[in-house]
């Protein structure tokens, strides 16, 4: 069985990492496997033995006025597949069903999010909305990462519950535990707290709030952020407008457990997540969570972190200090947050993978 995924771009971030997992067991395993990008960024995650197109060679070159090139490009090469899969929301999916139509193939969708609060974002939402819930209604499965992802396509784009999984994403603790292992120079002072965020610079990741909250903190408290985006230079503005000295920008980082490992605390200040992959991250090293009050997040965490309102900067400065005086709680959330990890092996991830595409195959009619 021979399958073409889509996705937007192939810059290094959560979703191309388990979209690299689920190509390469597909691949180990029987079946055919191909990738398309719309975009090619200048960071690109590279997937070994996989074949991968790029249709469009630049992040700036726009995707409306290309989308009829885009589309023949995209016929072109997945014609021979049987089954086309979207592995981005929106857009992305957009142009997967229509290549899909064109060819007369079956597809699948995989959400990375809560679509109805992306949405919400968008300047058409309304037709965003209507769009995607078509895309969805017609997809052969699909595949959410939360359980609150898989009530939003159900209940508010009519998706049938049949027709949907959860697939948790993997941690694959004994990698990032190796990894960690890297010698690192990273001098601490006497008395100084660390507390790190891990994520794209988008307005996404409410750094603005993070900022806000940080502001108000005595210059021992500091927050490092490992991460590149768009949002860079107004990140900057606001430090230098602020004369801030205990936040800093590490950029991005090939290995950032060496540098994660130094932290105190970790925080994540999201307004919407498909699977929050920095966090398990976190966890994994065992560092106390402080985390925005997000279904996704109180979904894997329940318990086991301290949550704060994300458009609360106020309640999160006072969460955070009251953290670094309580030594009980700070080391009950280490203790807990590696706990939380149980469910989200690679092994249990691996066979619902097999499993899903297992039964597409069947219900395709395709030979074993």
């Amino acid at each position: 069985m021979k399958i073409t995924f889509l996705i937007d771009v192939m810059r290094r971030g959560g979703a191309q990492k388990i979209l690299s997992l689920i190509l390469d067991i597909l691949s180990c395993n029987g079946f055919e496997v191909q990738l398309v990008v719309l975009k090619k960024t200048q960071d690109v995650m590279e997937i070994p033995n996989i074949k991968v197109f790029y249709l469009l060679g630049s992040e700036k070159e726009p995707l409306l006025s290309n989308s009829f090139l885009l589309l023949e490009s995209f016929s072109n090469i997945a014609k021979d597949c049987d089954l086309i899969v979207s592995f981005m929301d929106f857009i992305t999916s957009y142009y997967a069903v229509l290549g899909a139509k064109i060819l007369s193939k079956p597809y699948c969708i995989f959400v990375r999010c809560e679509p109805s609060f992306v949405e919400n974002n968008f300047s058409q939402s309304s037709i965003n909305h209507t769009l995607y819930a078509m895309c969805l209604q017609g997809a052969l499965r699909v595949v959410c990462n939360s359980r609150a992802s898989c009530k939003d396509v159900e209940v508010n784009f009519g998706v049938l519950r049949t027709k949907i999984d959860l697939l948790y994403n993997p941690i694959d603790t004994a990698k990032i535990m190796r990894l960690s292992q890297q010698a690192l120079e990273f001098p601490k002072q006497e008395g100084e707290v660390f507390c790190f965020a891990i994520g794209r610079l988008h307005t996404q990741k409410n750094y603005l709030t993070l900022l806000q909250a940080f502001k108000a903190l005595p210059n021992f408290i500091k927050l490092y952020i490992l991460g590149e985006g768009e949002q860079r230079e107004e990140i900057e503005a606001y430090l230098q407008t602020h004369q801030m000295q205990n936040v800093i920008l590490l950029g991005f980082k090939e290995n950032i457990y060496p540098l994660l490992k130094k932290a105190d605390i970790f925080i994540h200040t999201s307004y919407y997540e498909g699977f929050p992959n920095a966090v398990l991250e976190a966890a994994s090293l065992g560092l106390p969570l402080l985390l925005s009050n997000i279904p996704t997040h109180k979904e894997i965490f329940e318990d086991k972190a301290l949550f704060f309102d994300p458009y609360n900067a106020e309640e999160l400065c006072e969460n955070l200090k009251g953290l670094i005086k309580n030594t009980a709680l700070l080391a009950k959330l280490k203790k807990q947050s590696f706990e939380a990890l149980k469910q989200y092996s690679m092994e249990s991830f691996s066979k619902e993978v097999l499993r899903i595409f297992q039964e597409v195959k069947i219900a395709l009619g395709k030979p074993s």
